[in-house]
């Protein structure tokens, strides 16, 4: 009984809260995605927007506000701002407004919106074509917006991440594998890799809209702060390996999952991690201060051996 009324009081906060909240609009940004590919399966795009940071009102005043499917993540100047957009039902979205004011350069400025297409079903984000609706305001002032008709924001499809690939899981959408560059992420300060395939974007339907309503979340990092063990692994392409139910449920007749059959994937992490074995392990008898290295600076790796 008690856990009841608690799920009543829940429901009506919400429906309180939502009734207060206004329905979102944007000021001229158009919902966009590469052409002919909206409704493929894990395809990645970026987007990128320069603007001119001098003009006092954007400095102070300028918001991202964004919508899309499935994923986003936002950049600006190449650090991280945010993710979203929070979760709607089917056939809705919701807009994030993420508030720039403060934190602009003098000069040029460039917002990257990382745009993870997955469009297959799944427990987890619901099944719908990709695109990205995003614009730059101040005060009302339209700065940048996504728009196939000569919008600022460019586009471009993020090749370094392997398409065809396992699902996460049977309830989750596909595993992430990245074929890493030195440079990989200069796209997001508005350089172009050659890995960034340009792109002719075309215009996506208008979905309804609809508030946020819950608080953003907190992204401070916390780091690790002891070393705790270190040790050695080898790649042994020859050890026998396990193929789970999220790959197999692809190939299903009574009932088959969104994806790649098994012979067609590219690249299988599952099989890698089972092929990594520990060679050695040290644990460290005093604790140190952690240290990692810079990610980005990693050469382009694949285990050998593949599938």
């Amino acid at each position: 009984m008690v856990r009841q009324n608690l799920l009543v009081m829940i429901a009506v906060a919400l429906v309180a809260h939502v009734g207060v909240c206004a329905t979102p609009s944007f000021s001229a940004a158009k919902p966009v995605w590469p052409e002919g590919r909206e409704k493929e399966w894990n395809c990645q795009v970026g987007f990128t927007a320069e603007f001119d940071g001098r003009d006092a009102l954007v400095a102070s005043n300028a918001v991202l506000r964004y919508t899309g499917a499935t994923m986003c993540r936002v950049f600006l100047n190449g650090e991280f701002l945010g993710y979203g957009p929070a979760r709607a039902a089917h056939g809705f979205v919701r807009v994030e407004e993420l508030p720039l004011g403060g934190k602009l350069k003098p000069g040029r400025n460039v917002i990257a919106i990382e745009v993870a297409g997955y469009n297959c079903d799944s427990f987890y984000t619901v099944r719908q074509p990709s695109f990205l609706q995003a614009e730059i305001v101040a005060d009302g002032k339209v700065i940048a917006v996504t728009d196939a008709k000569g919008g600022a924001f460019k586009a471009g499809v993020l090749e370094e991440r392997v398409r065809k690939v396992q699902r996460f899981s049977f309830q989750r959408t596909f595993s992430e594998a990245y074929e890493v560059w030195p440079h990989s992420n200069e796209w997001r300060l508005g350089i172009r890799p050659p890995f960034v395939k340009p792109c002719t974007l075309a215009e996506q339907p208008q979905l309804p809209l609809l508030p946020r309503i819950v608080p953003m979340p907190d992204y401070t990092i916390l780091p690790a702060k002891e070393l705790v063990a270190t040790g050695t692994v080898k790649y042994d392409e020859t050890l026998p390996v396990k193929t789970p139910r999220s790959m197999t449920c692809t190939e299903g007749k009574s009932w088959r999952r969104d994806g790649w059959k098994v012979s067609e994937l590219e690249w299988i992490p599952y099989y890698d991690m089972q092929r990594t074995v520990t060679t050695s392990r040290k644990d460290s008898l005093k604790r140190q201060e952690c240290r990692f290295p810079d990610a980005t600076r990693a050469s382009r790796h694949r285990p050998s051996g593949g599938a």
